[in-house]
């Protein structure tokens, strides 16, 4: 691993370690989201496409006890996820996955499509890969069309390393399939600047942090006031479980204990990754590679070695301004869209931009402003809405002991 590597995760838990440890709160949310969704299935091996340091996978091998491998651009972050954590990785690029179709029940990607240049076949090669389930999540979505219109117009299109694209629920169902769950990252309720605060926090007050994403995870429906979006497409129904492995408090308590100290090595450490070389194929032809390092195709030429120990595994260069109809074509029919459809999306995304113009990005802000604190008003009376429903039954519970009581005194 390269010196003074400064991992982008809160592997050393919150308010210390990190250069994002001042904003943890969101990183929990997403990953609790995570974990519920994929508590719901039977699953033995998982790929996480973005993984980074391999926070997120190195928490779903521990509680839901299954092999995880790490797929990322940066060989560094691979580098950290296999001294810190025993996770085998690939050096990667998104829109052509090393891997062979089907070699992994679940694939999930966080934080991440709003990144790449072509999310559409990013997202299917991900359904390619994967036998059982597939998991998208982003904060870079809306469920409001007016807010999704003033936040795709505001987004930094053209920064290095921004957020590109902007998504609906409408997107993702028609990548990767009508049966996607859509469900959302959090929900601010009300005004509340106590929760505006939460998702600033930095401290490591366990109580607080506990007692803060509980209040902004108290639904998961995609709802007006809900921010960011975990898309969630089961690809075989037999894999859902009846009931979760894990409960909601078990969640966030895991959650807050995956916490590893500095200078410190995860448990499985040393772990061959063997597993994983089983499944790698070319990125360019999706053919058998020789045994490496370097790893070499005999169709297309491809040879490919490691840096930091970790595969590097990226196509020939190619373009992506097409889509790749032979590609693609099994993982359509295995999600049940049309090619039309699926290019229909990619140009919807692929013209979404934002304005460059000062004078009209501050019109832009101010207007969106005056929607948000419309829809906090909204979301204000929902969730009050819902409190109240649930005052009944306490309500009537309490008069029928009063009732006992009284009797008694009779």
């Amino acid at each position: 691993m390269s010196a003074g590597f400064i991992p982008e995760q809160p592997v050393y838990g919150p308010g210390r370690g990190t250069t994002n440890s001042a904003r943890p709160i969101k990183r929990y949310v997403r990953t609790y989201r995570v974990l519920q969704c994929l508590s719901r299935l039977r699953f033995e091996t998982c790929l996480d496409v973005g993984g980074a340091e391999g926070y997120t996978a190195a928490l779903i091998e521990r509680q839901l006890e299954a092999r995880c491998a790490v797929a990322d651009a940066r060989p560094e972050a691979l580098a950290f996820a296999r001294e810190h954590y025993g996770l085998p990785g690939v050096a990667i690029d998104a829109h052509h996955l090393p891997f062979r179709t089907g070699s992994f029940d679940v694939v999930l990607s966080t934080e991440t499509v709003e990144h790449l240049p072509h999310p559409v076949e990013a997202m299917l090669e991900m359904a390619r890969v994967a036998r059982k389930a597939v998991l998208v999540s982003t904060c870079e979505a809306r469920p409001s069309r007016c807010l999704s219109w003033f936040s795709r117009k505001l987004a930094d299109y053209g920064t290095a390393g921004g957020h590109i694209n902007f998504f609906t629920a409408q997107d993702f169902r028609s990548v990767l399939g009508g049966p996607t769950r859509a469900l959302n990252q959090l929900i601010k309720p009300g005004l509340s600047r106590s929760s505006s605060q939460l998702l600033r926090y930095g401290g490591s007050d366990r109580d607080e942090i506990l007692d803060g994403l509980r209040r902004i995870t108290w639904t998961d429906a995609f709802i007006p006031g809900s921010r960011g979006i975990v898309a969630f497409r089961v690809l075989d129904p037999r894999a859902e479980r009846e009931r979760p492995t894990l409960d909601d408090d078990a969640i966030l308590e895991a959650i807050l204990d995956h916490v590893l100290e500095p200078g410190t090595r995860g448990a499985g450490t040393g772990r061959p990754g063997g597993w994983l070389h089983e499944r790698l194929a070319c990125p360019s032809c999706l053919l058998s590679l020789e045994e490496g390092p370097p790893f070499r195709c005999p169709s297309c030429g491809l040879e490919a070695g490691t840096e930091e120990g970790v595969p590097i595994l990226r196509p020939i260069p190619r373009r992506l301004d097409t889509f790749d109809r032979e590609r693609y074509q099994g993982t359509l029919e295995k999600v049940g869209l049309t090619r039309e459809t699926v290019e229909a999306t990619k140009k919807r995304l692929e013209t979404r931009r934002g304005v460059t113009s000062p004078r009209l990005r501050s019109a832009l802000r101010l207007g969106r402003r005056t929607v948000q604190t419309l829809e906090g008003v909204r979301r204000t009376a929902i969730y009050l809405g819902s409190r109240k429903r649930e005052r009944p039954s306490v309500t009537a519970e309490s008069r029928e002991r009063t009732t006992e009581e009284g009797e008694g005194w009779r």
